[in-house]
């Protein structure tokens, strides 16, 4: 099973990878207020997927058909032109002027800072997928056509976060700033960015649910599949939402350098999910699963809430 990936996980491994060195770009560009830059950036790597993927995968356009590889193929191409234009953005940058864009020596100093911060916002990325792939083995234990609307809904919910998580990466040069204006500047601008994030979210759960029949038959024209991921259509909508929501909460707690609170909330939340899955699936099959994580997501968004509130009542008012 694992040979007929073939050269995927490589490749998706070098897509991320590719990102690594592009994260720091988009993050400096939102940090001097620059975030269109950023969109470009997002827009260009969106098209390319676009643009590449079904002819690379199928073999459109006089094309040789890659099958997954292609896919793969695609996602490099489309980190790198996300990496080179935020890499140009930032080099015509007012504050670059007269300056080369390279790398210099290491601040150690920085690097202790920014790894304190840092490691733990990997960590919980590293322990959400890793514990969520505990959980799609457990689906696919079920059957295989559940194992594929799992695919098909984990990815549909993929693109409602992906807006409201361009909020909170937004969101956080600005509440690190709004630090200095003391602990009602702070809780002024996280509100701010939930409910940005929340707006954004609900519109795409909204633009989703009127074009939802549509949308899963791009994905897949087996019935079974269809039928499944239709049946649990609202509560996908409610997991993209709460999940959107969480998302700025959390980049909340980025921009305040707290982010213990999310990897110790998310280690709890998906330990218990991955813990159960595989008796939840069995008990109550993929519907029983979403549900599960619907609950997850709402623990974790009052969870990092009342981290956020806590960690930002200890900042003092400007005197």
């Amino acid at each position: 099973m694992i040979d007929e990936l073939g050269g995927f996980p490589l490749l998706m491994a070098l897509s991320v990878l590719i990102d690594a060195f592009g994260g720091g770009a988009n993050t400096a560009l939102i940090a001097l207020g620059r975030s269109k830059q950023v969109l470009w950036s997002g827009l260009a790597r969106t098209l390319v997927l676009v643009i590449l993927t079904p002819p690379a995968v199928s073999g459109l356009f006089g094309l040789p058909p890659m099958g997954l590889a292609g896919a793969g193929v695609a996602a490099v191409l489309g980190s790198l032109t996300s990496v080179a234009i935020a890499n140009v953005c930032i080099a015509k940058s007012p504050i670059m002027a007269g300056r080369v864009l390279g790398y210099r020596r290491p601040h150690f100093k920085s690097i202790v800072q920014f790894t304190k911060v840092g490691i733990p916002i990997a960590a919980t990325l590293v322990v959400k997928f890793l514990l969520l792939s505990v959980v799609a083995f457990a689906i696919a234990r079920v059957s295989a056509q559940a194992a594929a609307a799992h695919g098909v809904l984990n990815t549909l919910a993929g693109l409602m976060f992906t807006s409201a998580m361009a909020v909170g990466m937004a969101a956080v040069p600005e509440i690190a700033r709004a630090t200095a204006g003391g602990q009602r500047s702070v809780r002024t601008t996280g509100v701010s960015a939930l409910t940005v994030a929340a707006i954004s979210a609900v519109l795409s759960a909204l633009v989703l649910a009127f074009n939802a029949h549509w949308v899963v038959g791009l994905f897949s024209h087996d019935d079974g599949v269809v039928q499944q991921v239709m049946a649990l259509v609202p509560i996908l909508l409610l997991v993209g939402v709460v999940d959107g929501c969480q998302a700025a909460v959390g980049a909340a707690l980025n921009g305040l350098k707290q982010t213990l609170p999310s990897l110790l909330l998310f280690a709890i939340a998906y330990g218990l999910l991955a813990v159960l899955s595989i008796g939840i699936a069995n008990a109550a099959g993929l519907a029983g699963i979403w549900w599960t994580l619907c609950a997850v997501t709402i623990f974790l968004a009052i969870g990092q809430c009342a981290a956020f509130l806590t960690y930002s009542s200890r900042i003092k008012q400007p005197s």
